[in-house]
Formats: structure tokens, sequence, C-alpha cells
């Protein structure tokens, strides 16, 4: 679904830049897009902020929202349906149902904590049932 709407953005960005597709122009590729809609975004040389995927804004957002989850209180709603108490282990949601898992906002944020912040590069959700995401949480690292 990223990919999806990484596509949808770039396709938007093109229209809005008036250039033709890599199809039409293979100079137009998918950097230099980025790139054109950073320096028409934000002209300042000395800015360094650019126009970033969507799927990279996002997931970024959710882990701002997993840092907040996890550092508010332990009598917070949203924390007690998410996560353990003092920890950032998931709750047990019941018996497992047939099939492939399916994978919730809190497997998928964990996941890009640990290969970003932490710098992992292969997360398994077994490995990941420690405190280092709470540590980090704690110090406002994401």
């Amino acid at each position: 679904m990223a990919k999806k709407l990484d596509a949808f953005q770039l396709r938007g960005l093109q229209q809005i830049l008036g250039l033709n597709t890599t199809f039409i122009n293979r100079a137009n590729t998918n950097a230099k897009v980025h790139e054109e809609a950073s320096r028409i975004a934000y002209p300042s040389t000395q800015d360094n902020r650019r126009v970033q995927r969507f799927s990279e804004f996002h997931s970024k957002r959710k882990a701002k929202l997993m840092g907040h989850n996890l550092r508010t209180d332990r009598d917070d709603p949203l924390r007690q349906i998410s996560f353990q108490p003092d920890s950032a282990y998931r709750v047990p949601c019941g018996k497992k149902r047939v099939g492939k898992p399916r994978q919730n906002w809190i497997h998928q944020t964990t996941k890009y904590v640990y290969e970003t912040v932490l710098g992992h590069w292969a997360y398994n959700e077994e490995d990941a049932q420690d405190d280092r995401i709470l540590n980090c949480a704690r110090d406002r690292k994401f």
C-alpha cells in the first residue's frame, strides 16, 4: 500500500511540475522529480528540507505516536489497549486466528523503529521483546 501511495504522490508531483513521465522522457527520474519539487517548495539555499515520500512521512508520524503512547501514564486508555504496563510489549489479543498473522500498526511501527532508530538490519518480533524501544521513547529519540 505504501508503494501505491508513493506512486500516486509521484504522479501528482509530475503533473504539478509539468514534467513528462519517465516513459516519455528518461531524464525525469523519481529522484529528479523529488529534487525539483524540493527546490520549488524550499527555495532558500540554506534550507536543507526536502519533499519526503509519503510512506517515509507516514512511518515517522506513526513512530512519533508510538513514542507518545509509550511515554504516557499507565492509566492512559490508549496505552492500556496498546501496550502492557511499564513495557513496550503488545497486549495479547487472545487466540490466534488461522492463516497468516495480521500485522497491526504496533508491529509495523516497531519494525520501523528497530530498523531506523536502533539500526538493526533484520527485525524479528521474538527478538523485539526487550526494553530498548521503551528506553528510546523515554529518551525522546522518536
